[in-house]
């Protein structure tokens, strides 16, 4: 089975591509997109929000895991400040 999820900004019911999510990520980082999600946030905050986890729990592990001041706890705060999650597994 697969654990998916999918991020829709908040105030609005579609859903956005997450390579547009990761290009508004490196504008806001001010990092040049590439053709991988920058810092692998896909990998990290995307497999545990498709798990089922909130932004505040992955954010709670980040920070015990690589302290405050890591990107991607930056990255996880910027998400959670513009994005609703939806997440399912799949068949």
């Amino acid at each position: 089975m697969s654990h998916c999820f999918a991020l829709v900004p908040k105030g609005q019911t579609e859903r956005q591509p997450l390579a547009e999510i990761d290009n508004a990520i490196c504008a806001e980082f001010g990092i040049t997109p590439h053709p991988i999600y920058f810092q692998g946030w896909y990998h990290v905050i995307g497999f545990g929000l498709a798990c089922g986890n909130s932004f505040a729990e992955i954010r709670a592990k980040l920070v015990e895991g690589v302290g405050e001041s890591d990107e991607m706890v930056k990255m996880c705060d910027w998400l959670s400040e513009r994005y609703d999650t939806e997440s399912w597994v799949g068949g």
